[in-house]
């Protein structure tokens, strides 16, 4: 189980089982169980690989939990989205695709303190005769 609950995913993305196809879902129970054995592994892993970092139910620190959350909330929104059509509109005379970003500069930003650097230093042989003759 990972650190975030699907009955909370669904609590902050306000969204019931009905908001779907009709089928899809029979309860807001089984919505619940969908996000915590589909949505939430693969939310944890955008924000793993985002952050160069995994955590566990017990080292999670709180903004990694709502980065996940809000990750998943992300991916609801877009399969609500789909259900009704990919465009949006933004104004009167404007009408845009939807957005599909899972990992949003919000997000990104809430993150910041626990991305790790990825770089890292490599070694360069260094032995060769001159070396050896420098070093003697």
């Amino acid at each position: 189980m990972g650190y975030v609950s699907g009955s909370y995913v669904r609590r902050i993305a306000q969204v019931t089982y009905t908001q779907f196809t009709s089928g899809t879902f029979a309860s807001n129970t089984e919505l619940e169980e969908f996000i915590d054995t589909d949505l939430l592994p693969n939310a944890e892993s955008i924000v793993a690989e985002y952050c160069h970092k995994s955590w566990t139910d017990a080292t999670a620190p709180k903004g990694a939990r709502e980065a996940v959350a809000q990750v998943c909330v992300n991916m609801l929104q877009i399969m609500i989205l789909r259900k009704q059509g990919p465009l949006v509109k933004t104004g009167d005379y404007r009408i845009e695709f939807a957005q599909s970003d899972l990992l949003t500069e919000a997000i990104k930003n809430i993150l910041t303190p626990f991305v790790e650097s990825g770089k890292y230093i490599t070694s360069i042989d260094w032995h060769s005769e001159e070396a050896e003759d420098e070093w003697a």
